[in-house]
């Protein structure tokens, strides 16, 4: 009994894993997590859409706030810059926060509908109490590490018993999602045909189950981390929407690297894993005077980088990151040890507000942000928002035509005449196949008289034949009226 007790005490308590694999899945997992929650920017304007909601628990809406465009932007926003700040070092207590945000944005509404991501919070929660900065051992024994490996193995445990339904066991549903008759083309399509929809729903079943049970025997590490790996490059080249849970789940298999691979590894590549190690020992004595210099010129520059953020909330967002930054940075005026403390500090915020900055410019997250929030408002009549909206979007968005007319359409009902035709020209340049602007001018200059402009507005919609019959009749019908002689007059 004893001897028992002692494998369980030591299979919980004495698991431990090296300072290097630590950093790596740090790294990972906390990058990620900042580019998958900057990735829920564009969605931000659907919640708390005409004032409704459906939280995953009921019983949220009563103790939490109510979402709204403007608060889920700036969680977003805040959750981002978290966990860019966790990867480039942070210490724990921005893992604290940043959970019960992460926690706030999945619970409170059902449009985030990714079941991986409450898996992201589960392990997120356990993060709180994984030993990321301890410095007394080279390989700290973590509980909360064990259980994360636990808890996914729970998962596959869970997606191989759901497998066992009929309908997966006789392929039905595989050949649905995947199959020829999903209309899909390609290998994937190619290989489940060959081989058969049932035998690889099955195939799929046995590797779900042993990766299940390969997630907590270390002597399986080795052939699970292969098999796992393999798994979910197949569900991404299959191409299931589901976001990047696939990548997230390679973060997670850092956790079954071999020790000795990793801290090889880590020996070549040891820059990207000490960040805010590395620029924070920069000088080992740092006198006040470039102390001070240093950490306003880090500061200046996060704060200038989060500044081409192309939105209003952006100011609230900054105010916040530099308090966080502020704080750590005062508690380095007393010592030397702690101005290099607080120069790491400064430098994991502007790695954290560049990889913001980074994200936006190689994303397409601030445009379909208002290019949503400018549907959504138009939809349930907002006019006032819906033009902030395409003002802001056709800013950031010169050539993009929907917005343009869009934008126009409200000038026009506002009786805007003039900035409505400019607009409709601008949509008609920004792409000349979309027959709507054409016959939004045809009808202004129908209303003026302008026989000579309708007709060669309308002989552009004829020319394009829309699919909607209403609109490519209305266009016939202007035809019909300004082509008669002396129409004009």
């Amino acid at each position: 009994m004893a001897r028992r007790l002692s494998r369980y005490r030591d299979y919980w308590l004495g698991f431990a894993v090296s300072r290097a694999k630590l950093s790596w899945f740090r790294l990972a997992f906390f990058s990620l997590l900042g580019i998958d929650a900057f990735l829920q920017v564009s969605h931000a304007p659907r919640y708390g859409a005409g004032g409704f909601n459906v939280a995953h628990m009921a019983q949220l809406d009563a103790v939490l706030p109510e979402p709204s465009r403007s608060g889920m932007l700036v969680v977003f926003l805040l959750m981002s810059y978290l966990g860019l700040a966790i990867a480039a070092g942070a210490g724990r207590g921005a893992i604290w926060l940043l959970t019960p945000l992460y926690g706030y944005a999945y619970f409170i509404s059902q449009l985030d509908s990714y079941q991986h991501h409450y898996l992201v919070f589960l392990i997120l929660l356990l993060c709180c109490f994984v030993p990321f900065s301890a410095s007394k051992s080279a390989a700290p024994a973590s509980w909360a590490l064990r259980l994360v490996m636990v808890q996914v193995a729970i998962v596959y445990l869970w997606a191989g018993l759901a497998k066992l339904a009929p309908l997966w066991r006789d392929g039905t549903a595989l050949a649905m999602q995947l199959g020829p008759a999903s209309g899909r083309s390609g290998w994937v399509a190619d290989a489940i045909d060959h081989i058969g929809a049932d035998n690889a729903a099955g195939l799929i079943l046995v590797v779900e189950l042993y990766l299940a049970l390969g997630w907590l025997i270390p002597r399986l590490w080795l052939p699970t981390l292969l098999v796992g790996v393999a798994l979910h490059i197949g569900i991404e080249l299959a191409g299931f929407h589901i976001g990047i849970f696939s990548y997230f789940m390679f973060a997670l298999y850092l956790l079954l690297v071999p020790d000795r691979l990793i801290d090889r590894m880590a020996s070549r590549l040891a820059a990207p894993l000490r960040i805010s190690a590395a620029l924070g020992s920069l000088s080992r004595r740092p006198s006040g005077a470039i102390f001070w210099i240093a950490t306003l010129a880090a500061i200046g520059a996060g704060t200038a980088v989060l500044a081409i953020l192309p939105f209003d909330e952006v100011s609230a967002v900054m105010a916040l990151v530099s308090l966080f930054a502020a704080v750590g940075i005062a508690q380095g005026c007393a010592t030397s040890r702690g101005r290099r403390a607080a120069m790491a500090v400064a430098a994991v915020h502007v790695v954290a507000c560049s990889g913001l900055a980074a994200i936006h410019l190689g994303s397409d997250q601030a445009h379909d942000y208002y290019k949503f929030w400018g549907g959504s408002s138009r939809r349930l009549g907002n006019w006032p928002e819906a033009k902030i909206a395409y003002d802001a979007l056709t800013r950031l968005s010169p050539d993009h035509a929907p917005g343009h007319y869009h934008r126009a359409r409200i000038a026009d009902r506002e009786g805007r005449i003039e900035q409505a035709l400019a607009g409709y020209k601008r949509a008609e340049k920004a792409n000349p196949n979309d027959y709507r602007a054409f016959l939004a001018e045809a009808l202004i200059h129908h209303r003026a008289g302008r026989g000579a402009d309708v007709l060669t507005a309308v002989n552009r919609v004829i020319a394009l034949s829309p699919a909607n019959k209403r609109d490519l009749e209305q266009a016939r019908a202007l035809h019909r009226r300004w082509s008669k002689p002396g129409a004009d007059r």
